[in-house]
């Protein structure tokens, strides 16, 4: 139980080691993207006569970065299941 328990401890060490060496990311995981896009779609709305404040599109870039992490959470719990269910081999 005990070794369990350390090699719990050194795997997280690893793990976190091998997430600060993450030299790349996905483009929708960038908030300079979805800024970018934020602030397309806000000058379009502009030229057309529709004010948007530099608050609000902070905020709106903000929401849209949580929606993607909660989709892609979903996703991948999804896709964690349906694996689950399409294996071969029992679990013990």
């Amino acid at each position: 139980m005990i070794e369990k328990i350390r090699l719990y401890f050194k795997y997280r060490k690893l793990a976190k080691e091998y997430k600060s060496l993450k030299t790349s990311k996905k483009w929708w995981e960038s908030k300079t993207i979805w800024a970018g896009v934020v602030a397309l779609v806000c000058g379009i709305l502009r030229i057309t006569g529709v004010d948007i404040d530099p608050d609000s599109e902070s905020f709106i870039v903000d929401n849209i970065m949580k929606s993607v992490d909660g989709i892609i959470i979903v996703i991948s719990a999804l896709y964690a299941i349906y694996g689950r269910i399409k294996a071969e081999l029992p679990i013990k």
